[in-house]
């Protein structure tokens, strides 16, 4: 919630959960991991900041330089990095017309873990066939809700 004074707690089932993808995903793990709070506005995340592990000044994610196969294809994952999620937006008809925007909160301040791939994708049906193997992975490491609206 961010309330003036209060700390953050780490949630140990997100880190347990987050190193599993790591080391499903072949990624290289750290010893120690950090946070960091990255200020911004916007009206999904009304305390102004969000907890991340993204740092400009050097990696402290859970996970790095891992892969993934798709067919013949290695597709390369630059991080895994937990965070808090924000709110949700939700716009009545297309964003750039819409005249109502409505703010959901429900899921503000949950954790959730960040999968920043390469550019290595050359066709759509790569970055699906990609997706549905991301998906049945973490469906089938139980740490993933398939059914969760995204």
């Amino acid at each position: 919630m961010g309330i003036p004074g209060s700390l953050p707690l780490l949630n140990k089932s997100a880190v347990e959960k987050a190193t599993l993808i790591a080391m499903a995903l072949d990624c290289s793990t750290p010893d120690k991991i950090a946070f960091f709070r990255k200020n911004y506005f916007y009206p999904d995340l009304p305390k102004n900041f969000q907890i991340t592990q993204l740092n400009v000044y050097g990696n402290t994610s859970i996970g790095w330089e891992g892969k993934i196969s798709v067919g013949a294809a290695k597709i390369r994952i630059r991080r895994i990095q937990l965070e808090e999620d924000p709110g949700r937006l939700i716009y009545e008809g297309a964003t750039e017309k819409t005249k109502l925007t409505l703010v959901d909160y429900n899921r503000a301040g949950t954790p959730l873990v960040e999968i920043v791939t390469e550019p290595d994708f050359e066709t759509p049906h790569q970055v699906r066939e990609f997706l549905n193997i991301l998906s049945d992975l973490l469906e089938n490491l139980n740490v993933s809700d398939p059914g969760l609206e995204g």
